[in-house]
């Protein structure tokens, strides 16, 4: 028998390894034309929002109700939350009827939401840098960007064809990973409608 013939089922792993390699290469590789355009987005959404939250602030009328108007007409357009919820509750995401995924999916919008008029107002009068737009391993986008002392990485995937911020991390701290282990805990301790009141009550309360 002549050894220096490959083993065919050799020969066959080695042909789905490139071709699998292939798709991936093909599936990650995303343009500079796009990264400078998603650079450009966050810059302007984020440049728009710190200008218009200093105005408010300068005349007197920023407020909790203001700054959320500002958020929502800045920011929010660009955020999946569908994304951001689904990887926010991990595992138990499979286990929420549709009812649950809506009812979820709105109260955590409207927590983020909060929450980022309450962080962005703190920056008002600062200049806003985005330094980079950078692919990451599994084909998103991370668009690092600077304010005051603050680090800031929105990371944006595509998402019905059109590009989203799918996470935000804070000084390298993911917002997701963050709000997963409290979620977690919530429905494992309790359940899935305990968490839609627990994010419920945050919202009515402000």
């Amino acid at each position: 028998m002549n050894n220096n013939h490959p083993h065919p089922h050799r020969f066959g792993n080695q042909i789905r390894v490139l071709a699998a390699s292939a798709c991936l290469a093909a599936v990650a590789a995303v343009s500079a034309s796009e990264r400078e355009q998603l650079r450009d987005l966050i810059s302007d959404a984020t440049s728009k929002t710190v200008a218009t939250l200093t105005e408010l602030k300068n005349a007197g009328n920023l407020d909790p109700v203001t700054s959320l108007d500002v958020i929502q007409q800045f920011l929010a357009p660009h955020i999946s939350y569908p994304a951001l919820t689904q990887a926010a509750m991990g595992k138990h995401w499979r286990k929420a009827s549709d009812g649950e995924k809506e009812a979820i999916t709105e109260q955590f919008k409207g927590l983020l939401e909060r929450t980022y008029a309450v962080t962005m107002s703190k920056f008002t009068g600062q200049k806003v840098a985005v330094a980079e737009a950078r692919e990451l391993d599994d084909g998103s986008v991370a668009v690092l960007t600077k304010i005051q002392d603050a680090t800031v990485e929105n990371i944006m995937r595509e998402v019905d064809g059109e590009w989203k911020i799918v996470d935000i991390k804070v000084e390298g701290v993911s917002l997701i990973s963050n709000y997963r282990r409290q979620f977690d805990a919530v429905v494992r301790q309790h359940s899935i409608t305990r968490l839609i009141e627990a994010l419920r009550d945050k919202n009515q309360g402000g």
